[in-house]
C-alpha cells in the first residue's frame, strides 16, 4: 500500500494524498501554504514498506487526525494579464488630451488675452483670434474661408457686438494687413446694422484679394 502523505520538502506542511496516483517520472506539485514547488516522484518499495509498517503501528495505538484537503495544493490559477486593460487606460488618455485640445479652441480668446503671442499660432492653424478693440465692442466668431463664386478671393466673415451699457450706433470697420515696418488700411465696409443695444451683435462680410491675403497679417479693427 503507498503511504497517504504528501509533505512540503520546505514548510514541511503536509497533505493527504494517495501516493499511488503519481506517474512514474513523477509530477510538479506546489504548496499552498508557502508557494513552493517540486516534483514528487512515487516512493520506492522501500519506502512503501516502511511506510506500512509505520503506518501498522500508528494504527494500533491511536487514530490518526485527519489531514488537510489535497485540494490545498492545487495549482493556482493564473492571474489575467494586464495588458487586458491596457486600452481602457489609452481611451482615458484621449479622452483628456480630446477635451484638453477642445478648451484650448473653445477658450481661445481667454487664452490669447493670457498671452497674446499665442495669437499668431491660432491663426496658423486657420482659427484667428481677434482681440477686443474698445470697451465699447468686440468682434466674435470672425473667420476666413475661399469664395465659392471666386476662386482668387477670401471671404472675411463674423460678427460685432456691443459690449458697452448703453445703445452705440456701430462704425466703419477696417481690414487691416500688416506690412513689415506699418499697417496699412487694404479696405473699408460696413456691418449690417447701423445702431446695436446692449449686448446685441450684427454680422459683417468682405472679401480680400487672395494673392494678398496671409491670416498672420491680416486684422480688423474700427475707425473712429
Amino acid at each position: 500500500m503507498y503511504p497517504l502523505t504528501l509533505e512540503c520538502p520546505r514548510c514541511f506542511t503536509k497533505y493527504a494524498f494517495d501516493l499511488s496516483k503519481l506517474p512514474a517520472e513523477g509530477k510538479m506539485v506546489r504548496c499552498a501554504k508557502c508557494q513552493n514547488t517540486w516534483r514528487q516522484k512515487p516512493p520506492a518499495v522501500e519506502e512503501v514498506a516502511e511506510s506500512e509498517e509505520n503506518s501498522t503501528t500508528q494504527e494500533s495505538q491511536a487514530a490518526v487526525p485527519p489531514i488537510r484537503a489535497k485540494r490545498d495544493f492545487a495549482v493556482a490559477k493564473p492571474k489575467e494579464s494586464p495588458g487586458k486593460r491596457g486600452w481602457l487606460k489609452w481611451l482615458i488618455y484621449g479622452l483628456i488630451i480630446a477635451i484638453s485640445l477642445s478648451s484650448l479652441v473653445v477658450l481661445r480668446q481667454a487664452v490669447v488675452s493670457f498671452w497674446p503671442p499665442s495669437a499668431r499660432l491660432y491663426s496658423t492653424i486657420g482659427l484667428p483670434v481677434i482681440p477686443k478693440i474698445s470697451k465699447q465692442f468686440v468682434f466674435e466668431k470672425v473667420h476666413f474661408q475661399p469664395d465659392p463664386t471666386n476662386p482668387n478671393q477670401v471671404l472675411v466673415r463674423g460678427t460685432l457686438k456691443n459690449i458697452s451699457a448703453q445703445k452705440l450706433e456701430v462704425p466703419t470697420i477696417r481690414l487691416m494687413i500688416q506690412g513689415a515696418k506699418s499697417a496699412r488700411v487694404q479696405q473699408l465696409f460696413f456691418a449690417q446694422e447701423e445702431e446695436l443695444h446692449v449686448g446685441a451683435s450684427t454680422s459683417f462680410e468682405t472679401k480680400i484679394p487672395k494673392k494678398i491675403f496671409d491670416p498672420k497679417k491680416v486684422y480688423l479693427t474700427l475707425s473712429g
